[in-house]
């Protein structure tokens, strides 16, 4: 996604400027929402004293959900293990494959494009093949972004 240069210049400005249209500033981050299956729901929501929770959904082991109250962004992540050999060029180091699903998103979801309700005759499969390319870049961003600095893949060996 292409940014125009009058954009450019607003994020610009609004970072040195410490703007942000809601009000926040750059350290604070959204209130939000975190329930598994080990803490029913975790909250950093100040002053929530009517201790409203993000919507029911019952979750499998090894999964967690982040709901941002006051919008309909919600994450769900859901963990699954499997003992498999190492790769032969690095056998002293465990595997760790991610994937992003984003069939769960309303309406067959795109992330920041047209919601995958619109119909234009046809429009499904070019809305499934939008999907999967940014499922694969977003998986891409996490694994070259977070992975290399969260997790030490020698401790996930399992020697015997």
């Amino acid at each position: 996604m292409a940014v125009s240069p009058s954009e450019a210049h607003y994020i610009i400005e609004s970072c040195l400027t410490d703007f942000r249209i809601d009000g926040r500033t750059q350290l604070e981050h959204r209130p939000y929402t975190i329930t598994n299956r080990s803490i029913k729901s975790k909250t950093n929501i100040p002053n929530n004293t009517n201790n409203k929770t993000a919507p029911s959904l019952i979750l499998s082991n090894g999964s967690s959900r982040i709901h941002l109250p006051g919008s309909a962004t919600d994450i769900l992540c859901s963990v699954k293990a499997d003992l498999v050999h190492p790769s032969p060029s690095k056998p002293n180091e465990g595997v760790l494959e991610l994937g992003v699903d984003l069939s769960l998103c309303g309406g067959g979801g795109t992330v920041g494009g047209v919601a995958g309700g619109a119909s234009n005759g046809g429009g499904a499969p070019k809305r499934r093949r939008q999907q999967r390319e940014e499922e694969s870049q977003i998986t891409s961003l996490l694994q070259r972004l977070v992975l290399p600095h969260a997790v030490d893949y020698e401790k996930l060996v399992v020697w015997p």
